[in-house]
C-alpha cells in the first residue's frame, strides 16, 4: 500500500515545526520549550490566536498532521510539540487519538515521541 501524502495545511504546519526544530527552540523532555497552539496560529497569520487556539488549529493542519504521522511507518508524532500554553501539554484529544484512554499514563510516550521528532530527518517530507 502506498503511503498517503500530507495535504497543504498539514505540510504547512510540518514546515513550521521543522523550522522551529532547526532554530533550536525545542529541548528534549522539556515541555516548557514546546510551542503553544496560540503561537502556531499567530505564526500562521490567523486572527485572534488566543481565542480557542487548540480547537482552531485542528482544521488548520493539526488533525491532518497528527493522523498522517500515525499511518507512515517510523514517523515520530511531531504534533506533540504543540501544547496548551498553560499546561505545557497537548490537549486531552491527543493521547486519545494515539490509543491512550482517558486517565492513562501517556507522558513518557509523548516525551519520547517529541524527542524523536527533534532528531528525525524531515527533509523528504517538506515543501
Amino acid at each position: 500500500m502506498k503511503n498517503p501524502s500530507l495535504g497543504f495545511k498539514g505540510k504547512r504546519l510540518l514546515n513550521l515545526l521543522v523550522r522551529e526544530i532547526e532554530s533550536g527552540r525545542f529541548q528534549k523532555y522539556q515541555p516548557k520549550t514546546f510551542i503553544p497552539y496560540s503561537e502556531v496560529l499567530m505564526l500562521l497569520g490567523m486572527p485572534d490566536p488566543e481565542i480557542y487556539p487548540g480547537r482552531r488549529l485542528q482544521p488548520e493542519g493539526l488533525n491532518e498532521l497528527n493522523e498522517w504521522t500515525k499511518v507512515i511507518p517510523g514517523i515520530p508524532r511531531i504534533a506533540g510539540l504543540i501544547v496548551n500554553k498553560d499546561t505545557k501539554a497537548p490537549s486531552e484529544g491527543y493521547p486519545e487519538s494515539h490509543g491512550f484512554p482517558a486517565g492513562a499514563d501517556w507522558n513518557d510516550w509523548w516525551l519520547d515521541q517529541t524527542a524523536k521528532a527533534t532528531d528525525f530527518d524531515w527533509s523528504p517530507y517538506l515543501k
